[in-house]
């Protein structure tokens, strides 16, 4: 029986990526393979020509499954986010009772969820919800499940970007047979747990990734995200830049 593989891919300027992995048993990941294709029209994190982009990412998913030696085509995968004008954002979330209400797992799972319904803005989206702390009854505390209240007011992070990164992502997948992103981590929060230690990220870390022409940071305190920030200058520029001075 074969087991399913992790698939992910990465969309850049420099074009799109994607990788095949495994989970051992000692939770370790084994890479199986990874394929690199050249596309254009990828920009800030923003896909530029969907259907030309589908066709890439179709053939780079052909030649992972031949190279990682994949038996069934690849269906499902995770696609990180990111791109120029990523950032965090502070939101709360309030909810009333008119008696003593229990606090479940189900009503913080709600409270999470509107508020990427209530943080309204043109043309920026919601791409992950980050619990910080809750007040029940005035009271801060990180759990609230099993607490009951007349009050409970739930403060976040909310990283938030441009929503063409996901209208133009969800155009290009609609575009492709039978497949489809099951999964969308922000790619700054993923590189950051990638290479970092849940005791640094507890200390205080900043976390730099240079990119082809950009370069993210990511800051952490008390495990938590706190700031994001893209700047447009990457390995590509400075590059550039030693060739002229040559």
């Amino acid at each position: 029986m074969e087991v399913k593989p992790l698939i992910a891919l990465e969309f850049a300027a420099t074009g799109i990526r994607a990788m095949a992995a495994e989970l051992l048993d000692n939770k370790c990941i084994r890479i199986l393979s990874d394929e690199h294709r050249k596309a254009d029209g990828i920009k800030n994190g923003i896909i530029g020509q969907a259907s030309g982009t589908a066709f890439n990412v179709s053939a780079v998913l052909k030649e992972l499954q031949n190279s990682a030696g994949l038996h069934n085509p690849i269906r499902e995968m995770s696609a990180a986010v990111g791109g120029k004008g990523m950032k965090v954002v502070p939101f709360s979330v309030e909810q009333r009772f008119r008696k003593k209400t229990e606090i479940t797992s189900e009503l913080i799972d709600k409270m999470a969820h509107s508020c990427e319904e209530d943080f309204i803005q043109p043309g920026i989206a919601v791409y992950d919800v980050i619990p910080i702390r809750y007040r029940v009854d005035g009271r801060e505390m990180e759990k609230p499940e099993g607490q009951k209240a007349n009050e409970i007011v739930g403060e976040y992070h909310l990283v938030t970007g441009s929503e063409q990164i996901k209208i133009q992502l969800q155009k290009c997948m609609e575009r492709i047979y039978h497949t489809d992103i099951d999964s969308m981590p922000v790619a700054a929060e993923a590189f950051s747990k990638a290479v970092t230690t849940d005791e640094e990220r507890e200390e205080g870390c900043a976390v730099i990734n240079f990119g082809h022409s950009s370069t993210t940071l990511a800051i952490y305190r008390n495990e938590i995200l706190q700031h994001i920030s893209v700047v447009p200058l990457g390995g590509y520029h400075i590059t550039h830049d030693i060739e002229e001075t040559g």
